[in-house]
């Protein structure tokens, strides 16, 4: 496990080395490269989905998968379709952002990748990536109502504290109340996923005890198998469970850190009230990670670390840039 961790570890680095430089050499050329390379990319993973959506096991259709059984699960490009949307998501917050700050025409594109992307997951009927793109859809929508009505203020409602609050709280509820029957018959009765939900909570249920037993530290990295035998899965499926059983309070306590040294403050919110794109994406990222675990895509950290380089250029005394003019532009 160790080489593996070395390996994301050193890929995580370098991509985000790779945006910090971009966006403080150049922030609009960074983010349209970023842009038009998930637009790229989550096209490939489209149209092996439009190929294999029918076929059972997808681009894995006939192989075995881990636990010695045919695979069940829909494979695409990206990986099945709970671990695509941790992509996609950070693709249509920086989209959006773009054609905000930089250039209006391209908002047409931004909603059309938006709206075919929810399509896809709506007839793929995918929970997580359901109700966490589409509450991204339905945030972004609003976000751009109150910019084009010059109604700047209404969006400190998606400010990054509250934001990335309201995804830990989302988090923590789902692993406490999931096993709850008005919830479980809920998102049964809306998504069809018993058997997954009730495989979720006993997942969780042995992941707490593990932590228990070990909550500074955390149990470790460990082989797949370890961790099969352990938990009945190869991870938790949840972002911040995952993070507690592995590292324990440390690890977790390190990752809150970081979210919390991360805020730019409320004056280059207001300055540049269009962040509230990447802002609204971390939400939604920790509604996607509480039903699945896939931190180690990068990608995902493109929106925290955007909202972090766009914060740190700003002069925050008066929250007056380039981009803040333009915002002003767009206002009129």
């Amino acid at each position: 496990p160790y080489t593996n961790i070395v390996f994301k570890l050193s890929k995580a680095l370098g991509f985000l080395s790779l945006v910090s430089y971009g966006m403080k050499k150049d922030a609009q050329s960074c983010i349209k490269g970023f842009v038009l390379a998930g637009f790229v990319m989550c096209f490939i993973n489209f149209v092996t989905y439009l190929v294999f959506q029918d076929i059972k096991g997808g681009m894995k259709h006939g192989m075995m998968n881990w636990k010695g059984h045919l695979e069940y699960q829909r494979w695409y490009f990206f990986s099945h379709d709970n671990g695509s949307v941790f992509y996609y998501l950070p693709v249509a917050a920086a989209a959006h952002y773009y054609a905000a700050v930089y250039r209006r025409n391209f908002f047409p594109v931004a909603w059309l990748f938006t709206i075919v992307s929810l399509y896809m997951y709506i007839d793929l009927k995918s929970m997580a990536a359901i109700v966490s793109f589409g509450l991204y859809a339905a945030m972004a929508f609003l976000i751009w109502l109150y910019q084009r009505g010059g109604k700047i203020k209404r969006m400190s409602a998606f400010s990054y504290p509250l934001m990335m609050l309201t995804g830990i709280i989302f988090n923590i509820f789902i692993i406490v109340f999931l096993n709850s029957d008005m919830l479980l018959g809920l998102l049964n009765e809306v998504f069809g996923k018993s058997s997954s939900l009730l495989e979720r909570v006993e997942i969780w249920s042995r992941s707490i005890d593990y932590f228990a037993q070990n909550p500074i530290l955390g149990v470790g990295p460990a082989m797949h198998d370890t961790d099969i035998a352990r938990i009945t899965y190869e991870h938790t499926h949840n972002i911040l469970l995952q993070v507690a059983y592995q590292g324990g309070l440390t690890s977790l306590l390190l990752l809150l850190m970081g979210c919390v040294f991360n805020y730019r403050g409320r004056v280059m919110e207001m300055g540049n009230p269009s962040v509230a794109y990447f802002t609204a994406s971390l939400v939604c990222i920790f509604v996607a990670g509480s039903f699945d675990f896939y931190y180690h895509y990068v990608p995902l950290f493109f929106p925290l670390f955007a909202y972090g380089c766009v914060g740190s250029s700003m002069d925050l005394k008066d929250g007056k840039t380039e981009r803040a003019s333009l915002e002003s532009d767009f206002r009129k």
